[in-house]
């Protein structure tokens, strides 16, 4: 599967990901509801399986939105919390910075483990 660059691109094509997609059936086995992790690769994974979106600073959560669609449609169970403070939406974010001013890099990192750790099922290191 394509990784996105630090700017968080758009992801593969319609036709690109069909094509992986073809690729993926016909080298990897599994079990019916199991998702292969990448293309390429033999291992497969639960479907469901969760992923955790996070983004830079500068950036917001709904950068990942594209992404999400494309794990979502591959059988995972993608997620892109906000940094602590941030609204919904950009716009909102936008209208009243102060919910997200002076948050320290320890306040960010605790913030997502804080979310990991909720998760019914851990994120695959």
């Amino acid at each position: 599967m394509a990784q996105p660059d630090d700017t968080q691109g758009e992801p593969p094509s319609e036709t690109q990901a069909e094509s992986q997609d073809e690729t993926q059936d016909e080298t990897q086995g599994g079990t019916p509801g199991d998702v292969p992790a990448t293309t390429g690769d033999t291992s497969v994974v639960p479907a469901g399986r969760p992923v955790v979106f996070v983004h830079g600073l500068w950036l917001h959560a709904t950068s990942w939105d594209p992404w999400m669609d494309l794990f979502r449609d591959a059988g995972y169970a993608p997620i892109a919390p906000g940094w602590p403070g941030d609204s919904d939406t950009v716009e909102e974010t936008r209208r009243d910075p102060s919910q997200v001013a002076g948050q320290g890099i320890d306040d960010v990192v605790d913030h997502y483990a804080q979310v990991i750790r909720g998760l019914d099922t851990p994120p695959k290191e």
